[in-house]
């Protein structure tokens, strides 16, 4: 599947429906909430995708984060939380044609945990990081013939940013009360999981990763 932390919160934006989001489109971002009734119907009609690209995954210890091992994976220790964070960029293209990374969001990651990396576009584009727990990788990933690259084994759901606009959502992963967001441009989708977790995809990373899937299976 699967960070500045001054940049990691934005203040809270009231959240406005879906159906009435294209008259705020020029204002960016949105804050889009993905667990209304209009989405539980957008997200029960839509179709199946899954992970076709190899990712590169790694197993984070104790050790290695201590001695910087996954400093090249944009890990870093947040003083003010006490832990170790990963930030996440995507790949926003700009209108004269050049690529720009953008914070996405920052989680947590400890020892136990698996640290994935997605495959670039363009070589030149800023690497996208994420933890997930020892239950996720076992569940979502089935291993290559090549050492620390597998393969996705679960489809997700998704649907287009029907907002017409750049949009930012609460994290999914993120802790009671601590107002983390993701964020995403008018091109990125929706995704759910198969713990029924609601997420952005870039589109960057829906077009170069995903593929339809022969069923929800």
């Amino acid at each position: 599947m699967d960070n500045d932390p001054a940049a990691r919160n934005s203040k809270p934006i009231e959240s406005t429906p879906w159906d009435t989001l294209s008259e705020e489109a020029e204002k960016s971002p949105t804050k889009v909430d993905l667990k209304t009734p209009e989405y539980d119907e957008l997200f029960s009609k839509a179709e199946y995708y899954i992970k076709k690209a190899p990712v590169e995954i790694v197993p984070v210890t104790e050790e290695g984060l201590k001695n910087g091992q996954y400093e090249d994976k944009d890990v870093s220790y947040d003083e003010e939380q006490g832990e170790y964070i990963v930030t996440t960029y995507v790949m926003n293209k700009q209108e004269d044609g050049s690529r720009v990374a953008e914070v996405e969001q920052t989680r947590v990651v400890k020892p136990g945990d698996w640290l994935a990396t997605n495959p670039k576009k363009v070589e030149t584009d800023h690497a996208n990081n994420y933890p997930m727990s020892d239950e996720s990788f076992h569940k979502l990933f089935q291993p290559s013939d090549q050492e620390n690259i597998y393969y996705k084994k679960v489809p997700v759901k998704m649907i287009e940013n029907p907002t017409g606009g750049d949009v930012v959502i609460d994290d999914p992963w993120g802790k009671p009360g601590e107002n983390k967001t993701m964020s995403g441009d008018a091109n990125c989708h929706f995704a759910e999981d198969y713990k029924g977790r609601r997420y952005i995809i870039s589109e960057n990373d829906f077009n170069n990763t995903y593929v339809p899937a022969e069923s929800g299976e």
